[in-house]
Formats: C-alpha cells, structure tokens, sequence
C-alpha cells in the first residue's frame, strides 16, 4: 500500500491493513461506472509491476487457471517480469482458484476444483523449492530438475507442460470486418472453428480492434464452446474491455481509445481440449454476470472494426 495510508481495516468479519480509501474508491467506482484516476493509480503503486526488478528472491507461482479475480494473465506476466530480470521462477497453475458460486457452471470441462494440480504433487514441490533454496538440500533440487518450469493444467485435468513461456509459439487466427455488442445488455456469438480432431488452446489470447466512434462503452469478451450441451465459457474467462474517448491512467491491455487507431487487448488465459465436432466461438456481450454490477449506461451498440482475434494452439 502507498507510504502514510495503511491503517486497520475490518470487512466481512476479515480484518486486515488495507488501504483506507477502498470503500471509498469502491462506491465511486459503481456510481461512476470507471475506476478513479487515484484508485488506479494506487493499485499500480501495488503491483509487482512498480517493482519486479528489484525482486531477487526465487519464487513459486501458484495460479488458479478458473480463477475469476486473478487470472492466468497476472501469473505468466509475474513469470515474464521474474524471469528476464535473472530470477530463478516457476509456474505450477491448478483447475480452482477465486471461485463465484452460483455464476461458474459445474458441469462439463468443470469437474476439477480441487487445490491440488494434475501437473505436479504440489506439496512435494513446495518441500522441494524450499528446501533446495533455503537449505541447499541436493536431493530436492535433483527432484526440482526433473519438474518442467511451467506446469498448467487443462479444463480436462490433462497437463501441459515445457521448459519456459510460452509453451507454444503457433496460433489460430480469426478476422472480422467488425463487430458490434448491443448495449446495455445484448449478447452476439461469432462461429470460430469446429474441430474435427482434438484441439488443445493453450495460452493468452490477443484481440486488435479498431473502434470507429469515441463513445463510452464496455465489451465483455469470452471464447466459448458449444457441443449437445449447450455452451460453456472456457476457464470461466470474461473479459472486460473498455471503448472510451481516452485512457490516460487506466489500463491499456483492456482499454481502446482514439477513434481509427487499432488497439490491442488480451483476453484471459485458457488450457482446454476441444474434442472433435466441438465448436470455438467468441462471445461479445454489452453485460456480464461476472461484472453484475458494472455495464455501458446508455443505449446503442459498441463498435469495433478491422478485428483480429489469435488463440495459442498446441501441435497435436
């Protein structure tokens, strides 16, 4: 937290040292509809992003891959920034995390929410990190060598794994002339692909659009699948982008601004199997109910042009 703010805080029975203006920043930020330039700039004073370079320490990065409040992007960004400034780092990511019950489905692609991972005995390599870098214990770190760096699991409870980020450098690329999410609350399903074979995504993917009108409007993006059983939304991933006529202090990765000027956002990270006749589609929704509270308030429709989606795919 900022120097000269932290104080107890109580929320919910939990107490803590938070930062005292949360319940402030909070209900503005759902008046508003848009986090406040102070709360923003607060949270990245946070961030590990402020300060990576200065981390030395060998770290374990645990990563819920459903996890709805930090994603897989927050983990491989903290590997990246841990690993080119000469950390010793890993990734191990496991099928739970910072669940909405309720709103995340249970059924297909969704039965593993265990905290454990189908990549690694997660206790096991724990012990072993820690007692390699701690006590300079040979026999662990000769275990430890054995266990690729990254380790994430699919919606399947299958493993992918591989000696660093990415763990693929091909993707799948769609286009679309534009597109358009009716507001506040419209929904649209854009067709990708069917698989005929089995198709593992695994990775971040990325979307560049254009915005053609400097309005304020949200999109909610999400890749889904579609089989007999209706649909499911992948790793429970629902994006939020914002189209607004200027970003200055809020997040690039899921801002657009600057009518004709394309932009680049990332979606969150996924690791699921397509099975053959499975279809891949993009969701665009103008309301989520991830995101119940927060929604573009006025009517008409979002708009995005000259649109470029790239999904991460692993060789079969």
């Amino acid at each position: 937290m900022p120097s000269g703010t932290e104080a107890p805080y109580t929320s919910a029975g939990a107490a803590s040292t938070l930062d005292p203006q949360l319940d402030a920043w909070f209900i503005e930020g759902m008046a508003e509809n848009l986090p406040s330039h102070e709360a923003t700039h607060s949270f990245e004073e946070s961030s590990p992003a402020e300060w990576i370079d200065r981390i030395g320490a060998p770290t374990l990065l645990i990563q819920g891959l459903p996890d709805t409040v930090f994603n897989l992007n927050e983990g491989v960004h903290n590997y990246l920034g841990l690993r080119d400034h000469g950390v010793d780092v890993r990734l191990v990511g496991l099928n739970t995390g910072h669940l909405l019950p309720g709103l995340q489905p249970t059924g297909a692609g969704h039965a593993l929410r265990a905290e454990e991972s189908p990549c690694a005995d997660l206790p096991t390599l724990v012990d072993d990190f820690l007692a390699h870098h701690l006590r300079g214990d040979s026999a662990a770190a000769a275990r430890l060598a054995d266990v690729p760096r990254v380790v994430i699991p699919t919606e399947q409870g299958d493993c992918i794994s591989g000696p660093d980020w990415p763990l693929t450098d091909e993707e799948l690329t769609f286009t679309f002339p534009a597109f358009t999410a009716p507001q506040p609350g419209g929904s649209l399903l854009l067709p990708l692909m069917t698989a005929d074979e089995p198709v593992t995504l695994a990775g971040i993917p990325r979307l560049i659009g254009t915005p053609l009108h400097e309005l304020d409007d949200q999109l909610y993006l999400s890749l889904v699948v579609a089989d007999a059983d209706g649909l499911h939304v992948i790793d429970d991933q629902v994006t939020g982008m914002r189209l607004r006529a200027g970003c200055d202090g809020y997040a690039e990765a899921t801002c657009m601004s600057e009518r004709g000027v394309p932009h680049r956002a990332e979606l969150g990270g996924i690791a699921t199997t397509l099975a053959p006749g499975q279809q891949l589609l993009l969701r665009v929704e103008g309301w989520n109910e991830q995101h119940a509270l927060n929604s573009t308030r006025r009517p008409g429709a979002a708009l995005l042009t000259s649109v470029t989606l790239t999904v991460p795919v692993l060789s079969n």
